[in-house]
């Protein structure tokens, strides 16, 4: 029901005498005879919750009546054997409550039918300008072109949209793959040391992802020791741990197809040192501000604008930079060490692509519903020889996932330990306590 009622609202948005298309995601090749693990379309996803690949969703508003219909593999008891069962044809139907549904072979066939009496077209813009193009155009040729479609519209602006107020149930999922993401930070924390490598971190982190019931991890994991967490995207994940470094770990599990993104620092010995702490400690009151700052009503740029003034000040007071403050912002000097974005929005992808800015480029500001990540960091390359000694190598990103609600936000991964004592203790734990 709950995707039924994420159809609904697609609906309400759609104009009269419109048609749109969404296809699922297909199976894709990874090497002669094998494929990678496949992953729906999350917006075929959310609005159906079918799992299957190559389908195709349709739904038709004419007249004020509207009418789904789904195209889907049917039963074919000899493919099953080799690449798995499918729901088929007739149980489709009642599984996502839709109108009418017809096996995929005939979608060829039906599409146009289904297109006709309809005056815009919503689809992804590679299939409006495919095959799907050419077949309109054909139809235009004779005496009924006023039956088919003179509007194209890019599906993704209208989902998107939609796709940006998190309902109830997708808080849920999001809530359920935090908790085992939780499980997976505090495991990593308590078996880091100097006789393991990343990828044991990354090993045991993927382990519980999947023991603890999520589909998978939400990206692939990054566990950075030393110099590497300043490599915004390593995860190359083959070195080893050594004694008196940071390991800088950004992982989050996915349930039900919905994310978790968490970012956490923890000394490989399982105490930080006093140059870690420092750095540490200006990074976690940026977040914790930004965190705080957070509402309806608020404008993202803000959240942006009072971090990089926090982050800018710590660079200055721990002498990595030793301009005036409002030289180091006008000019961006902190950009070498902290070059990315406070956050970024969150939900059936990990980086959900939901639009910043209106069409007349005005920025959204918060509203209730909205899930985002609040991310500050600072990253000091041992190459760099403008930097004082004690800093070089350490990078720092703190990361959680904040729920904006009516008044305020919820931190929804407020559970997942940060304070540097708490750390220290979640270090010293039994693996044995969390496998």
């Amino acid at each position: 029901m709950n995707f039924q009622k994420n159809r609904e609202r697609f609906f309400n948005e759609m104009p009269d005498q419109s048609v749109a298309i969404i296809p699922s995601g297909n199976v894709k090749q990874r090497s002669n005879d094998t494929y990678y693990p496949f992953r729906q379309d999350s917006n075929f996803y959310y609005l159906t919750g079918f799992l299957e690949d190559s389908a195709m969703l349709v739904m038709q508003k004419v007249d004020g009546h509207k009418k789904t219909t789904i195209f889907v593999h049917p039963k074919d008891p000899l493919k099953e054997m080799w690449e798995g069962r499918r729901v088929g044809v007739e149980k489709i139907r009642d599984i996502i409550a839709c109108d009418e549904s017809l096996s995929i072979d005939d979608y060829d066939t039906n599409i146009m039918d289904k297109i006709k009496g309809c005056q815009t077209l919503y689809a992804p813009t590679a299939l409006i300008k495919g095959s799907l193009s050419d077949k309109i155009e054909k139809a235009k040729e004779g005496k009924s072109a006023h039956l088919y479609p003179d509007t194209f519209k890019d599906i993704n602006a209208l989902l998107f949209a939609l796709r940006r107020k998190k309902q109830p149930f997708e808080i849920a999922f999001i809530k359920q793959a935090l908790e085992i993401t939780q499980k997976a930070h505090h495991a990593a924390m308590a078996k880091a040391n100097p006789s393991k490598y990343e990828y044991d971190i990354m090993a045991l982190v993927e382990y519980i992802f999947k023991t603890g019931g999520a589909s998978g991890d939400a990206y692939t994991t990054i566990v950075a020791g030393g110099n590497n967490a300043n490599i915004l995207h390593y995860t190359d994940n083959g070195h080893k741990l050594l004694d008196g470094e940071l390991i800088l770990m950004d992982a989050g599990s996915e349930y039900k197809l919905y994310a978790s993104d968490i970012t956490r620092c923890f000394p490989v010995n399982g105490k930080f040192s006093t140059p870690q702490k420092e750095l540490y400690e200006i990074v976690l009151k940026t977040q914790k501000a930004a965190i705080e700052r957070i509402k309806p009503g608020v404008l993202r740029s803000y959240i942006s604008d009072q971090a990089i003034q926090m982050l800018s000040q710590g660079l200055k007071d721990i002498k990595v930079l030793d301009q005036s403050l409002d030289e180091i912002i006008e000019k961006e000097l902190y950009k070498p060490y902290y070059p990315h974005g406070i956050g970024h929005w969150m939900g059936l992808d990990v980086h959900d692509p939901v639009a910043y800015k209106d069409a007349h480029d005005k920025e959204f500001a918060f509203e209730e519903g909205d899930v985002l990540t609040i991310e500050p960091g600072l990253y000091l390359d041992a190459g760099d020889e403008t930097i004082p000694e004690i800093y070089k190598g350490i990078g720092i990103r703190i990361e959680d996932n904040i729920l904006v609600t009516k008044e305020g936000c919820e931190n929804l991964s407020s559970d997942i330990a940060k304070e540097i004592h708490e750390v220290e203790d979640r270090c010293q734990m039994d693996l044995y306590d969390y496998i």
